[in-house]
């Protein structure tokens, strides 16, 4: 992180997602809460530079409320809590099963975060596709859910991330929901704006590569306030440890741009760094 220039870090669970291809709900819940002790362990030496993500077990959701909660009050290098892109079960993101997690999320500040993998349950079809495609899509397909399914619109004050999804794609898709989707009809009852709308309310966060080409463009776009700077560090071909650098020396971001980008964002993401 020295070498990077990183003052914070939230770590991600890497492979929690796949737990749920345990038969056994209880035993999936059992690693997840181990993992979320070893975590608040390890990031308490840190003097607040590792933050961490607890693994949500989407089958069983009064068990990550319990952990979300107790976390909460108990742990401030606890960040909030993380889902995968779908659920388990092949069900989409606005799954009404879902809705204690992001009221509870609400409730406590903390925001939800949006992350998996294609190699996880239940093994979606771009499984076998380029990493970066299966990312993008996989983004796609959870922002897709939780602004139709009305998520932003039942739970007002509650932020969601989107990561390791890259940025790219976030205007075309942004349109095309505009165009798709109408408040309160019949295919959307509980969406109440329109996507642009939620886009533009800083309840929705992206996190961005360093060396995507587009980063120009979906500012245009999309503004300065959604964009997270993320390095995917310690995974092989990330841009780490020249990420900062690569968005402080691009000439055509503005330096407010690169400021959100790299920081100011992340804190009204995640009003705990502010401290």
């Amino acid at each position: 992180m020295d070498k990077a220039g990183i003052d914070v870090s939230v770590i991600f669970p890497s492979s929690s997602d796949s737990f749920c291809a345990i038969n056994d709900v209880g035993f999936e819940a059992a690693l997840s809460g181990a993992y979320n002790r070893f975590m608040a362990d390890y990031c308490s030496e840190s003097q607040g530079r590792l933050l961490w993500v607890a693994g949500s077990v989407m089958r069983d959701i009064p068990e990550s409320v319990a952990q979300l909660r107790y976390w909460a009050e108990h742990d401030d290098t606890f960040a909030g809590t993380f889902i995968s892109r779908v659920c388990p079960d092949g069900t989409m993101l606005d799954n009404p099963n879902l809705h204690p997690i992001f009221a509870a999320s609400e409730e406590l500040d903390l925001p939800i975060w949006v992350h998996g993998g294609a190699l996880r349950p239940p093994f979606t079809p771009w499984v076998e596709a380029p990493n970066g495609l299966y990312h993008s899509v996989g983004g796609m397909f959870a922002l897709t859910a939780l602004i139709a399914g009305g998520v932003f619109d039942l739970f007002p004050r509650l932020r969601v991330g989107l990561f390791e999804s890259f940025g790219g794609w976030m205007p075309y898709l942004v349109e095309k929901l505009d165009d798709g989707y109408r408040p309160g009809s019949a295919q959307a009852p509980f969406l109440k704006r329109k996507p642009s709308e939620i886009v533009a309310s800083g309840q929705l966060f992206c996190s961005i590569e360093a060396d995507e080409g587009q980063l120009e463009h979906i500012v245009d776009d999309l503004g300065e306030h959604i964009w997270l700077f993320s390095t995917d560090y310690p995974h092989p071909g990330t841009s780490w440890p020249s990420g900062l650098p690569q968005i402080a020396e691009r000439t055509g971001l503005a330096e407010s741009a690169k400021a959100k980008m790299l920081g100011e964002n992340a804190k009204r993401f995640l009003p705990r760094l502010s401290g």
